[in-house]
């Protein structure tokens, strides 16, 4: 009968010393016990669990990228990636603050319970993990703050570290690392995860060095082997970036031969090879790498060693077969998209440093194909890309123009011969591509052409993408894959014309105009004549092109590229072969600049050229010979120029509105005097076109309607495509019938010009101007600026030869001002010869129609010494009244 009461005794004493363990404000052993055990087995196992539980999962769904270097920690990368994990670490706050909550023994301003300060961690990392970071932030510093004494607090602030580097806050991380660095009272149990942290940061601050030193510290403290071997890869990585590559070597082959892991250990081959620097290394490496590949658990790695093999080939010297090795790398690569990337690009920038842009352009285009939106420097591809694009369309509408250019000028039975040959030519190049598409496996693993797009049936035949590119998909579904070799079209032919299928025979039906196709393209010779320039209009738009073209493609070279020599080239090809294209001006001030640049690089007098041509003071010659009073001759001869024309704007609108000012307050005779003033004193001010607007409203308001028809006539002429132009043009024409007092009624047309009221008022003969009958003479052709000269002198030139070769004549062109552009054809002995050259020019109507059949165009003979003065007074209207008395009547 004792035995039942006993037991009910010791329930009731268990139940009671329960009861009273519960409190949380009693510092008793039975009170630590209980909650010490109940906070641990009971709650923090459990978030522990939880929080492993859910790190397995980022662990599980991490792939490495062995391109960059290695994470030294693994975590959540993306709001998606924390999705996933998201309950396993909710669970795991849920589990630890509700320890916190029941089982924290704050007493006397200590915490008594042991585990609290571990359940404070948990719920910070699972915050972390969260990508919560500013909750893990404040739970973290909470913890090195409230456990100073305890162990804790150290890996609190290691914690804490990384959470600023995800936030960016890597100032703070720095500071909080090198405060502890400077504890002396650091547990060495601890100095491992200190120096992995202190890696981590350097790591994102790019300083290899300091990362590979800290790393080195904490590996001897990594217990687990196949951690420590991922710090060793870890660390021949650094070692790699930093530019150790004796180091890097070392410490792969470290992890090829102690690690478990395949994708390790080839990683670690790869890199190895990658950073050989001797022949006898590379030799050594390159034949294991040729191991590599015919061992069939590599196949998917294929394209990283054919990679490998090319870098080796690179530092052994041997371009082409690195080249070729990279290329076979971007072919075989299927589905790793970075590395085909990679390949792409090895060979674009082998290219583009060899300045060979045009195969460049086709690399570069390729990668650009495949390239992974998180490429490194991916905008810096895509933008050198697309520049090369640009300067490649332009190279190729040099040679696309001066081939049909060649063209034109062969005979018709020549042309026919050449075409015939063309014709053949590219239907071979359609039928090849498609036979080797059909032995590709994806069709970017051929570069594409620099054009882009299917060229339509009658594009150049050069970049006829259509030619090379349509009727692949045609063509696999009619013959499907085949072996590329010669005479691929032997097997299974479709049996024709005397069982060859006329595919051999290049003498098929209708082959004046068609070669037979294989490859679901047909070449037609009458497409390819289409584009033939034959008429004058035809040929002068080829040759502009051709202008248009080379000064751009000098503007990539120069500004895009940094190319001088290439730059030089181009403008200096313009020149050479258009001296009167409207850039001849621009193109000798940016060839004065680079051999400027030239010269001033090489300051030790290194720069040397027997050409007297290639020199910043011959084209400074010729800028101030041909183009005196130009803005570039003012560039030429003061470098301040441009500084000092910004002052001289600011000082013009100033005074502008001085004179506006006037105007408003009715002073129009004072406001009168002063915009002539300024018209007078400023002519080639930037806003002269203000000035004559002004004078205009102000001649307006004066009632002088005579004047100021003539000053918005002026503006019309001197300041074309301007605001200022379109208004004055607005207030003519309502004069036109409104007010045909003015002389613009219905009567006439068009508003007088100074140039009629020249032709139609006797004007007294300027005295500048001096006769000399028996001194040396010039033709001279004047035009507006805005006239395109393009074929002036080529059209004189042939003149010359054809009628006065025996004078040796020579055609020059320049401006007289900003207006107003001349052509000189020089010498003539004296007046007698010039007036004969004079007539029989104005007799040629085919040169005439092309000259003077342009607005405002006036031709002259001219002394050297009147032509000074009309270079120098600008008046080459007083000069044609001259020429008219002196000359012609």
């Amino acid at each position: 009968m004792r035995q039942p009461v006993q037991n009910i005794s010791a329930v009731l004493l268990i139940l009671l010393l329960g009861i009273t363990s519960c409190s949380t404000k009693k510092n008793t052993f039975v009170n630590r016990a209980y909650h010490n055990t109940t906070s641990r087995y009971n709650g923090y196992f459990y978030s522990k669990e939880s929080l492993k539980e859910g790190y397995v999962m980022i662990k599980t769904e991490h792939k490495d990228d062995f391109e960059e270097i290695l994470p030294i920690y693994i975590i959540t990368e993306t709001g998606e990636e924390a999705d996933k994990v998201v309950s396993q670490m909710d669970r795991s706050i849920s589990k630890s603050t509700n320890v916190i909550k029941y089982h924290s023994m704050k007493i006397e301003n200590k915490e008594r319970c042991r585990w609290i300060d571990d359940n404070y961690m948990a719920v910070a990392k699972a915050n972390f993990y969260k990508r919560e970071y500013a909750e893990a932030d404040r739970i973290f510093e909470f913890v090195t703050r409230e456990f100073k004494p305890l162990p804790t607090k150290y890996d609190a602030q290691f914690w804490l570290s990384r959470t600023y580097i995800e936030e960016g806050k890597l100032d703070e991380a720095g500071l909080l690392l090198s405060a502890a660095a400077q504890d002396k009272d650091m547990p060495p149990k601890k100095l491992g995860e200190f120096h992995k942290a202190y890696a981590h940061y350097y790591i994102q601050r790019e300083n290899y060095t300091l990362a590979a030193d800290q790393l080195l510290k904490a590996i001897p403290y990594e217990k687990k082997k196949r951690n420590r071997n991922r710090l060793n890869f870890i660390l021949a990585q650094l070692y790699q970036r930093a530019g150790k590559p004796n180091d890097a070597i070392r410490y792969f082959e470290m992890v090829a031969q102690k690690s478990n892991d395949y994708a390790m250990v080839f990683n670690s081959r790869i890199y190895q090879a990658t950073n050989v620097q001797n022949k006898v290394s590379g030799y050594k490496v390159k034949e294991d790498l040729m191991k590599m590949l015919k061992d069939d658990k590599n196949i998917e790695f294929q394209d990283q060693i054919y990679y490998a093999l090319g870098e080796i080939s690179m530092k052994e010297r041997k371009p082409k077969e690195g080249l070729d090795y990279y290329k076979k790398s971007a072919e075989v690569s299927t589905t790793n998209v970075k590395q085909k990337s990679r390949s792409f690009l090895r060979v674009a920038k082998y290219y583009f440093d060899q300045k060979l842009y045009s195969p460049a352009q086709v690399f570069y285009d390729s990668a650009v194909t495949v390239l992974p939106p998180n490429f490194p420097e991916a905008e810096q591809i895509k933008l050198t890309s697309a520049n090369l694009n640009e300067l490649v369309a332009e190279l190729n509408t040099v040679t696309e123009q001066d081939s049909l250019l060649a063209l034109s000028a062969l005979s018709p039975k020549d042309l026919d011969k050449r075409l015939t040959e063309i014709t053949r030519d590219l239907q071979k190049q359609a039928d090849d591509a498609a036979a080797l598409q059909a032995v590709k496996e994806s069709i970017v693993t051929i570069p594409k052409s620099p054009s882009s797009g299917s060229a339509a049936p009658g594009a150049f035949y050069f970049y006829n993408d259509a030619a090379k590119n349509t009727g692949i998909a045609d063509f696999k579904k009619k013959w499907g894959g085949r072996k590329l070799e010669d005479n691929w079209r032997r097997k299974n032919k479709i049996q024709a014309d005397g069982g060859n299928g006329g595919f051999d025979d290049p003498t098929t039906p209708d082959s004046s105009s068609a070669i037979a196709s294989n490859s679901g393209v047909v070449i037609r010779k009458d497409d390819l004549k289409k584009n033939i320039p034959v008429t004058t209009d035809d040929i002068n738009a080829a040759h502009n092109k051709i202008i248009e073209s080379l000064y751009a493609s000098g503007n990539i070279y120069k500004e895009k590229f940094r190319d001088n020599e290439n730059a030089i080239e181009a403008f200096a090809n313009l020149v050479q072969r258009y001296d009167t294209s409207r850039y001849e001006a621009t193109a000798y001030y940016q060839l004065y600049r680079l051999y400027l640049q030239k010269e001033n690089t090489k300051k030790d007098g290194s720069f040397f050229s027997l050409d007297t041509k290639s020199s910043s003071a011959y084209y400074r010659d010729l800028i101030l010979t041909e183009y005196p009073g130009s803005e570039f001759a003012r560039l030429v001869e003061n470098p301040e120029y441009l500084k000092n024309a910004a002052a001289n704007v600011k000082s013009d609108m100033a005074d502008y509105a001085r004179v506006y000012q006037l105007y408003k307050q009715a002073s129009y005779t004072d406001a009168l005097m002063a915009a002539d003033s300024l018209i007078i004193e400023r002519p080639a001010s930037p806003i002269s076109a203000k000035f004559f607007f002004l004078k205009s409203r102000i001649q307006a308001e004066l009632h002088n309607v005579d004047g100021m028809v003539s000053v918005l006539t002026a503006i019309t002429v001197k300041f074309p495509k301007t605001q200022e132009s379109a208004e004055a043009q607005r207030i003519l024409d309502i004069l036109k019938t409104k007010m045909p007092a003015a002389g613009m009624g219905t009567d006439s047309t068009k508003a007088k010009t100074p140039a009629d009221s020249l032709a139609t008022t006797p004007v007294a003969l300027s005295a500048d101007f001096k006769a000399d009958e028996a001194s040396e003479h010039y033709m001279g052709i004047v035009f507006p600026s805005g006239v395109d000269q393009t074929g002036f002198k080529p059209a004189i030139t042939t003149f010359n030869t054809a009628n006065f070769n025996s004078l040796n004549l020579t055609a020059t062109s320049t401006f007289i001002d900003n207006d107003n552009q001349l052509i000189i054809v020089k010498a003539f002995p004296n007046k007698t010869e010039a007036m004969n050259y004079y007539k029989s020019f104005m007799a040629d109507k085919k040169t005439l129609k092309l000259i003077t059949g342009k607005p405002e165009t006036k031709v002259f003979v001219i002394t050297v010494e009147n032509f000074i003065t009309l270079f120098k007074q600008k008046k080459v209207l007083d000069y044609m009244n001259f020429f008219n008395e002196k000359y012609l009547k």
